[in-house]
């Protein structure tokens, strides 16, 4: 969910009165209209400047005084730090009014409030719960300390984590042997009470994560099936769903599902005006580290760690994610001790050093600089101080890719630049290539998609079609990185100037004619004999089919999260004396302790069995005479040769 803009606080002396929170807040569902504007005018003229008059004023007398009572509700339940937009006053007259409503707003628009506001106006003596249904466990905790630090709201997390205690459930849901209700008024997931309102966050999953699309199955069935709870409750249940991408066939789809006829329609540009956006084709292949060098503030040699900005990094590769935040480490001086300043955060690290990794990078004085990310912090998650995000190649759709740019500078109105780095292919690529499938789905891919699909058949024609973009409205020098912004600031735009370090070049690594060329660590390495790596590659594609069929995570668990197709491709070329023990696995694969500890003595035995197998193969006929020998030696070429190993591409 998104935070909302506050103000300094001010004095709410006018407000105080009775002695309670609730008290006030009793005090100001029951006054009327004319009682509510002549506490306006008490208020002063710093209140009554915040308030978005001209819409005000278009209104009726009803939803005037449902707005002002929405507004002085905000402004003392805040410490007067917040006053409504007209975006969340549109949504709660809908709400107060009993109907349906779909907002399209984007990242930072404050989609939080209205929630808040629907339920802090609610009769407390009439003990309604309101639901609100949210995707992912770091999004609901965020939520949860909103509503109950910001806005006093009672609330509670439902989710597998959630106590299986009769005594917790009855303090804070509903105490069914006494037919008492809980503490809690707003419930993050789902639970049947007296459900008034149900808000559902992040709508665009209905579509996106409910249903099978494109020959993959659903990633979370239950997304589309949630008209069936609506279904259950009460038609005067009135439901909203919010999301920052809703594109129209997105859009058609949450309406059939969740909204009833005469539903109101809310919609803010997800564009940020003060988002720089930018597409930078990479030289050579965006798995090449080097690349991200340029978002550390090191020129020369020189580290300048006052000057250097916080930044987000979206990869969806979780070795590669690693694998970038070990390098930007390892490209800082000596002279700095800091093991934090990039780290990784992916699924497979601990819940431990999640957290840590998270507080490292938004804490004011946080260690980490750079966070290196799979999808998991691209929804909802504010990060406060987020100068640069970049994603690293183009994701699976325009709607994720409007998400991870919405991260950057959500609470300020800070310049900040949202840069795709992208290989020369994705430009080359025909867009009447793009034939399959719904042709109103702009995220459409170019045929039907399997677990093991590359890049190149995962890109959808809408981030094809972006490569070619328009310009936009915004506040920066630069809207885009496009020629038409360009010709309209009379000026060429210049990515170096906007990074704090030095872009990668490979022409100027280059050296000069005559010069003598040191032969690279990776041509002075030994390798694998040729005959023996189609073998050992058929036996860990083998394994890694068991293993994932018989995982327990294998529905979020992709098979290349366990080992890639690079990280085969790497073990099967390694020099076999360089794997002497399950450790050298990991250390060859770069791979972390949490993965170490699931998959590197099984890795290692694969090889180890692989390694034992063929010698015993060969030591098999090395006594035979030498005519028998030169045929079965002539066998085993055909073999190895003719007959490659099956090729698992994830």
């Amino acid at each position: 969910m998104d935070s909302d803009h506050e103000t300094p606080h001010t004095n709410t002396a006018s407000l105080e009165g009775p002695a309670t929170l609730q008290e006030r807040l009793k005090k100001l569902r029951e006054m009327s209209l004319t009682s509510l504007e002549e506490l306006v005018l008490v208020l002063g003229s710093d209140f009554e400047a915040r308030l978005p008059r001209n819409y005000l004023m278009s209104l009726d007398d009803k939803d005037r005084e449902i707005c002002l009572r929405a507004c002085l509700v905000c402004y003392s339940v805040t410490g007067a730090s917040q006053v409504p937009r007209q975006m969340q006053l549109q949504v709660v007259i809908s709400n107060q009014h009993g109907k349906d409503c779909l907002v399209s707003a984007g990242t930072g628009s404050g989609k939080t409030l209205p929630i808040a506001l629907n339920i802090l106006l609610d009769d407390d003596s009439k003990q309604t719960v309101t639901i609100t249904f949210s995707p992912l466990k770091r999004l609901q905790v965020t939520q949860e300390n909103d509503f109950i630090t910001r806005y006093s709201i009672p609330t509670v997390v439902i989710n597998e984590d959630t106590p299986n205690d009769d005594a917790w459930w009855n303090k804070n849901i509903c105490d069914i042997k006494n037919r008492k209700m809980g503490w809690a008024r707003h419930l993050i997931v789902t639970v049947e009470q007296k459900v008034i309102r149900v808000n559902i966050d992040e709508a665009h999953n209905i579509y996106t994560a409910g249903l099978a699309l494109y020959g993959r199955d659903a990633f979370r069935p239950a997304w589309g099936r949630l008209d069936e709870i609506k279904a259950i409750l009460s038609n005067s249940c009135s439901w909203t769903a919010y999301s920052a991408t809703l594109p129209p066939h997105v859009l058609k789809l949450a309406a059939q599902k969740l909204m009833r006829l005469g539903y109101q329609s809310v919609h803010v540009t997800s564009n940020r005006p003060n988002t720089t956006y930018v597409l930078h084709q990479v030289p050579d292949s965006i798995n090449d580290v080097r690349l991200y060098e340029c978002f550390i503030n090191l020129k020369q040699d020189l580290f300048d760690a006052t000057h250097q900005p916080h930044v987000l990094i979206f990869v969806d590769d979780k070795n590669l994610c690693t694998k970038i935040a070990h390098h930007l480490v390892s490209k800082l001086p000596s002279s700095y001790n800091n093991d934090r300043f990039a780290m990784h955060y992916h699924s497979q690290m601990s819940e431990a050093y999640l957290r840590l990794a998270y507080d490292e990078f938004t804490q004011p004085h946080g260690k980490c600089f750079i966070l290196v990310t799979t999808s998991s912090n691209s929804v909802g998650v504010d990060f406060p101080n987020v100068s640069i995000v970049c994603q690293v190649g183009f994701p699976g759709s325009v709607m994720d890719l409007l998400q991870r740019a919405g991260r950057a500078a959500r609470n300020t109105a800070e310049p900040a630049m949202f840069i795709v780095f992208y290989e020369r292919w994705v430009k080359d690529m025909p867009r009447g290539s793009f034939q399959y499938g719904d042709q109103s789905d702009p995220d459409r891919p170019q045929g039907s998609l399997k677990l093991q699909s590359q890049r190149r058949e995962r890109i959808p024609y809408s981030c094809v079609n972006l490569v070619k973009n328009e310009a936009l409205l915004y506040s920066t020098d630069f809207c885009c990185n496009g020629p038409k912004c360009s010709e309209l600031n009379e000026r060429t735009f210049n990515l170096q100037s906007c990074l704090p370090g030095t872009l990668h070049d490979p022409a100027s690594e280059l050296s000069p004619p005559g010069a003598a060329k040191d032969k690279s660590p990776t041509e002075a390495r030994q390798y694998r004999p040729t005959k023996e790596r189609p073998g050992l590659e058929a036996r860990l594609n083998k394994w890694l089919l068991q293993e994932h069929a018989q995982d327990p995570l294998r529905c979020v668990r992709p098979i290349h999260m366990v080992l890639s197709h690079s990280q085969r491709h790497e073990l099967v070329r390694a020099d076999p004396s360089k794997i002497k023990s399950p450790s050298d696995v990991t250390a060859l694969l770069k791979e972390t302790k949490e993965w170490a500890m699931e998959w590197e003595v099984k890795v290692f035995a694969v090889i180890e069995t692989f390694k034992k197998d063929f010698n015993r193969f060969l030591h098999s006929f090395s006594s035979q005479p030498a005519s028998a020998t030169t045929a079965t030696q002539t066998r085993v070429q055909k073999l190895v040769i003719k007959i490659p190993a099956r090729r698992l591409q994830v």
